[in-house]
């Protein structure tokens, strides 16, 4: 997303949660794409789709930003599975987000 990774400043990352809602949630990661907040990483969670939302957001975005999960967890579950993620990766800050912000 941003080149902030750079020593002393803090990583942001945002995690977006889907469920059956592939373009809604590919219009919301456009949006923050276009605003002016700093984002360094971003995944998009499928909390367990009952349709292809896990292989339409992977070819969108890449197989890098989309964590699927094999069962709908709730909201906290599939936040909690990205915001441990997002921690894996090293960032400072976690912007969660649902798709429809």
């Amino acid at each position: 997303m941003t080149d902030s990774a750079v020593v002393g400043f803090p990583r942001t990352g945002a995690v977006i949660l889907n469920w059956n809602l592939p373009d809604q949630t590919l219009a919301c990661v456009q949006s923050l794409r276009e605003s002016l907040l700093a984002v360094d990483s971003l995944l998009v969670v499928d909390n367990g789709s009952t349709d292809d939302s896990a292989e339409v957001l992977r070819l969108a975005l890449g197989a890098d930003d989309v964590l699927a999960l094999p069962e709908n967890t709730g909201f906290s579950g599939g936040m909690n599975a990205g915001i441990r993620e997002m921690r894996d990766r090293g960032m400072d800050y976690i912007l969660v987000m649902n798709n429809d912000i």
